[in-house]
């Protein structure tokens, strides 16, 4: 009997966003028994990613974000009759008012999926053996959580960062999520931290959590390192102010002060609404150095990444964010064999050791710690190190194994029951 999996991701095959299952989507092609439609709920920028032929593509889920207030007021009193709504305005909004404003838009944003999901389950109530499987845990899935009894479909969902960490939303709070730890099958973290997360901040039974990381495919790109006496930065992320891409600037500019006998360069993939902002403060703080150069190369497709990694002496990838799940541009990197320097936030402590493949930093790194660990460019050439940083990939974050796990384990739960 042929399970049929329903894919909920918030845009993906649109793009922005969602680069994770780029990859992911690949390797369902090789289960025959294993039908995969994919759900988005919104249309991102209006352009299509290419799916592999043995996915289709339904887009009778996506909803219209532009709804009027009367539509938001219809959706928040039907919201209304459900027990948790009271519960939760009495515990979080009522010892916090500022929180009302999330409060609303996450009941508001439950009832119409809860809607939509219930209208779209109900016209394919043929399918024997459904699995949902929501890319993000949140007011997705809990809609789906609510119809699970109703309808007796498997469900299952991945976690990542901004629909787990609640320190990191507005007002440090997380609507709802303490109310759905019940009514699911798995919910599959992408670090062990996560999941100890999971269990002790929110109270999912021990369970209900699995490890199952992310992964990037190996395409065998071995990063050359730059000559002596130059040092080649490179960073990837989106221009915006959660990835703090000043502080890059600002250390490199005190690296090159510091250090005048070596030529150094930045390069930034990736562009954002700071991007001007950003170009201006590089040429007023790096444009007077002679020995410092940066570019920003702006967004490139993923086969362009691999291509510029391919082809360019890189001596060392750098992250210096406030906040991360996983990120895809440290896995990206490792498995070219370069070394890594990243902040101790989200993830990143199971992907980077210091002294094996590069530098994990404090949380919230000073620009004088990043220069600091900057310093010492034989570090990042050296041929262990870099070796270490393929290794790491291979061991934790290489697609092929971590995606047919993960694949192998939701069609074995579905058969289990």
């Amino acid at each position: 009997m042929s399970t049929h999996l329903f894919l909920v991701s918030n845009s993906f095959p649109f793009y922005n966003g969602e680069q994770f299952l780029e990859t992911e989507v690949e390797y369902y092609c090789s289960y025959r028994n294993l039908k995969v439609t994919v759900l988005p709920l919104s249309r991102g920028n209006g352009e299509t990613r290419r799916l592999p032929e043995c996915i289709s593509l339904d887009q009778s889920c996506i909803i219209d974000p532009d709804i009027n207030n009367i539509q938001r007021s219809f959706y928040l009193l039907r919201s209304m009759k459900n027990g948790f709504f009271y519960k939760e305005f009495v515990t979080e909004v009522l010892q916090q008012s500022k929180k009302i404003r999330y409060f609303i838009s996450a009941m508001i944003r439950y009832q119409k999926y809860y809607d939509l999901f219930d209208s779209f389950i109900k016209k394919n109530e043929e399918e024997n053996e459904m699995i949902f499987y929501t890319y993000w845990h949140n007011e997705a899935s809990y809609a789906l959580q609510s119809l699970k009894r109703k309808y007796r479909f498997s469900l299952v969902s991945r976690i990542h960062g901004t629909d787990l960490y609640e320190e990191i939303r507005p007002q440090k709070y997380m609507p709802l999520k303490r109310h759905f730890t019940k009514e699911i099958d798995k919910i599959y973290t992408i670090t062990q931290s996560a999941k100890t997360y999971m269990h002790e901040h929110y109270g999912f039974e021990a369970d209900v959590l699995e490890v199952s990381r992310l992964g990037v495919n190996d395409l065998h790109i071995k990063t050359k390192v730059s000559e002596s006496n130059f040092f080649h930065i490179v960073s990837c992320s989106h221009l915006v102010e959660v990835k703090q891409v000043e502080k890059i600037i600002l250390s490199i500019e005190a690296l090159g002060k510091l250090m005048p006998q070596v030529s150094f360069k930045w390069t930034h993939i990736g562009s954002g609404p700071l991007h001007e902002y950003l170009d201006d403060l590089s040429t007023k703080r790096l444009l007077s150095l002679e020995n410092v150069e940066n570019e920003f190369l702006g967004d490139l497709k993923n086969t362009q990444v691999y291509d510029f990694y391919k082809n360019t002496a890189i001596d060392v990838f750098l992250n210096v964010s406030k906040s991360e799940g996983v990120p895809v541009s440290i896995m990206e990197a490792m498995s070219c064999a370069i070394p890594i320097i990243a902040p101790d936030i989200g993830g990143v402590s199971d992907m980077l050791i210091t002294g094996y493949n590069g530098i994990l930093l404090d949380k919230n790194p000073s620009i004088e710690d990043i220069v600091t660990s900057l310093k010492d460019i034989e570090y990042f050439k050296n041929e262990t190190i870099r070796a270490n940083a393929y290794a790491m990939f291979l061991k934790k974050y290489k697609a092929e194994n971590n995606y047919n796990d993960f694949i192998k384990k939701i069609i074995l739960l579905n058969q289990g029951k």
